[in-house]
């Protein structure tokens, strides 16, 4: 043996605490992480403004939306989200994967409840909104989030509707979002009083009378969940920033014109259907917020 040999006897090295260094290692790195958690759960935990909750629905959230599952229609009353400028930038392809909802408990509605019904399944929240990640975008396409609609409507009036709110939400930054087909059919007819100001700052108030409902019975479709084909739809738009609202209640119709033309309080929607919007918002500021709506505090299509 070389007098340069080593002695490997155990006693002669110190010893170390192999699990504290372990420890001490995944401490480090879960420290590291920390950075990248909070940012997936800044995806993962989208805040949303939702209205009260309807006593016999369940609500739901996914990722980037939040609903209230309506069992007896087969879909939600309502469908809450947060819209972002940079949400409403976003191009992602589009990838159809329409599927049952497995958040809901009674089972929601299906794809083949649409099958041969002359219905488009159609976005509550819309995939366009939805692009700009890849599980949110996935997730738009559950059948909770969807509401039987005629295509002339949800290729002509509601895709307008929603392009206009794509439009403002990169125009204000950030908006909330309610919207929803109307679940029921009573006749109801309101007056309301609409805040107009011209170009020099002057308000004034213009007050009209509308039938929100017309009493006309629903169809349904689906011969196992029957799901419910709703006579309107609405959409309520809350820019917190600029302390503006709107409504808009629309008929399930191949319509054209101005959407000026069904513009509402958020006050009417809510007599509408049922529904607390903006609850969680101190009380002053929702009773202002609702009760009126400033047409030329928001922009409009110039066509």
């Amino acid at each position: 043996m070389s007098q340069h040999s080593w002695h490997t006897d155990k006693k002669d090295f110190p010893s170390f605490p192999q699990k504290s260094t372990e420890k001490g290692l995944h401490k480090r790195f879960i420290f590291l992480l920390l950075p990248f958690l909070f940012c997936a759960m800044n995806v993962v935990a989208q805040k949303t403004l939702d209205p009260a909750p309807v006593k016999g629905q369940q609500t739901v959230r996914h990722t980037a939306y939040a609903l209230s599952y309506c069992e007896p229609h087969e879909q939600p009353s309502w469908v809450s989200y947060l819209l972002t400028r940079s949400h409403a930038l976003a191009e992602r392809p589009r990838k159809d994967s329409f599927k049952a909802d497995p958040a809901v408990r009674t089972g929601s509605a299906t794809p083949k409840d649409y099958t041969h019904s002359g219905y488009d399944k159609g976005h509550l929240a819309p995939n366009a909104d939805m692009r700009w990640d890849a599980q949110v975008q996935d997730e738009c396409f559950y059948m909770s989030n969807m509401s039987p609609q005629l295509h002339a409507f949800n290729a002509g009036l509601w895709k307008r509707l929603e392009e206009l709110v794509r439009d403002w939400a990169i125009e204000y930054d950030s908006l909330y979002v309610v919207t929803g087909p109307l679940l029921h059919c009573d006749k109801l007819t309101h007056c309301t009083s609409l805040i107009r100001h011209d170009a020099s700052g002057q308000c004034d108030t213009l007050t009209r009378c509308i039938p929100l409902t017309d009493g006309t019975p629903m169809a349904s479709i689906g011969q196992e969940n029957h799901i419910s084909v709703p006579n309107y739809f609405y959409k309520v738009v809350l820019d917190k920033r600029r302390h503006q609202a709107i409504g808009f209640l629309v008929p399930h119709e191949n319509k054209k014109g101005n959407l000026q033309a069904w513009a509402l309080p958020v006050d009417l929607i809510e007599e509408a259907t049922n529904l607390d919007f903006f609850h969680e918002l101190d009380d002053e500021l929702e009773e202002q917020l609702e009760a009126n709506v400033c047409i030329p505090c928001w922009s409009w299509p110039t066509k």
